[in-house]
């Protein structure tokens, strides 16, 4: 049986969980059996037995690593693969700033791994695992088209991958 450790919302305070008259202690050894939990709900609210309402919002790649350590594990191995890269610059004084920012806007946005990597002089954001080529291109276009402003900048690379074996 897996066990998740009972969350509280990111703006409770100590102070006003306990003016509640709830037990931090309690909150903190509370489990909830993932058990009970369907293999596709992982996003949606629930009530078990007395405990309070618990939503967790979370990026899809989150998502995706929970369904994995849960209901199964997954071994990785390295190859040769491609990634779709959407940022590139040499630019000192603002393209690590730039890179994290937009490491951050896709990874609230896609369901692919993103990787920010300095590879001197350059400042690199790629995205996802792929195998083959057409699944990259495939993964671009659906990216273009719901990130129009990456287009003149993405570009499909070479790179050592992680996948399933």
């Amino acid at each position: 049986m897996a066990l998740l450790p009972a969350m509280l919302w990111a703006n409770d305070s100590i102070s006003n969980i306990e003016a509640e008259n709830i037990s931090v202690s309690h909150l903190l050894e509370t489990a909830v059996d993932t058990s009970l939990i369907e293999t596709d709900s992982l996003r949606k609210p629930y009530i078990l037995d007395d405990m309070p309402l618990v939503v967790v919002h979370q990026a899809p790649m989150i998502e995706a690593l929970l369904k994995e350590k849960i209901y199964g594990q997954c071994e990785l191995e390295e190859i040769d693969g491609f990634r779709v890269q959407i940022f590139s610059s040499n630019r000192q004084q603002t393209a690590k700033e730039e890179a994290l920012t937009l490491e951050k806007k896709m990874t609230e946005s896609v369901s692919v791994a993103v990787y920010v990597a300095y590879l001197a002089p350059f400042w690199k954001v790629r995205l996802g695992n792929f195998r083959t080529y057409e699944e990259a291109n495939a993964f671009k276009t659906q990216l273009i088209t719901q990130h129009p402003e990456l287009q003149g900048d993405t570009y499909i690379v070479r790179d050592k991958v992680q996948v399933r074996k």
